[in-house]
């Protein structure tokens, strides 16, 4: 579904411009979040268990077992898709 499908989609239904610029910007808030957000990844080995703990967890933890997730010195470091700048009209200026 391209974006012109989706937009003409929710219009369908009575979303509004502005309710729909305020869906993507909670979308992409909530995105940058996650990938702003320091969290340790921990392995059980008895488990076979990964899990993301936030920093100050991490202490509390490897006492119970867990340890800390290693990456392969060859790994690449991810690659962030770019960032699309939608504007939508205002609803006033639509009709």
């Amino acid at each position: 579904m391209s974006i012109e499908q989706a937009l003409d989609y929710a219009r369908e239904y009575g979303v509004s411009d502005r309710e729909l610029v305020g869906l993507i910007r909670n979308a992409a808030e909530e995105r940058r979040f996650a990938q702003e957000s320091v969290n340790v990844t921990l392995i059980h080995p008895e488990l076979g268990v990964e899990v993301s703990y936030p920093p100050e967890a991490v202490d509390q933890l490897t006492q119970s077992g867990w340890v800390l997730k290693q990456p392969p010195l060859d790994e690449e470091p991810a690659v962030e898709p770019p960032v699309v700048d939608v504007s939508l009209p205002d609803e006033d200026e639509e009709q």
